[in-house]
């Protein structure tokens, strides 16, 4: 079977490029668990000191592969639009909205925070948004009144694909 033309590609990542600007924080947790290893009295820690080290690196190692991995992708083609967001897609599977449920889609200005509660993968009362961060996305609204958010670094490249598909309708291909 063929590929089909994909006419909008885009991966999302949470951790950009200028991520080393957060070590001065992140260090700061650090320097509380070196103080607290130094005050551990090797050879012969008490447990709760132990067990307070391991629960810490636990949960900074959980943070720091979820902001590894966390990511959207997003590809719009001929029969729809592909949203995977990592790491919800590492347990379940991609969502795929085809073009024949969308009544309404626009790229548009949202807030995150005041519209959904904060990003990621949300589901509220304003529908599903699915963002990493900015204020750029792509509103769905489905014919069963529904709305899905996608959100975009790259408004101007998704504005360019719904216009190619509104193109295509028009034409009747």
């Amino acid at each position: 079977m063929e590929e089909e033309k994909v006419i909008f590609s885009e991966v999302q990542y949470a951790i950009k490029k200028w991520w080393f600007l957060y070590l001065p924080v992140a260090s700061i947790p650090i320097i509380l668990v070196l103080d607290l290893i130094g005050s551990l009295d090797f050879p012969n820690p008490s447990w709760g000191g132990v067990f307070m080290l391991l629960i810490f690196l636990s949960i900074a190692s959980f943070i720091i592969w979820l902001l590894i991995v966390m990511r959207i992708e997003t590809k719009i083609n001929e029969s729809g639009i592909d949203i995977k967001y990592y790491p919800k897609n590492y347990f379940s599977h991609s969502v795929f909205v085809s073009w024949q449920l969308i009544e309404r889609a626009e790229v548009c200005t949202y807030s995150a925070i005041r519209e959904y509660g904060g990003w990621g993968h949300r589901i509220t009362h304003q529908g599903q948004a699915y963002t990493i961060g900015g204020n750029m996305g792509l509103r769905m609204v489905l014919k069963d009144g529904s709305t899905i958010l996608i959100g975009t670094q790259d408004p101007d490249g998704m504005e360019a694909a719904l216009q190619i598909r509104k193109q295509r309708i028009a034409r009747g291909l």
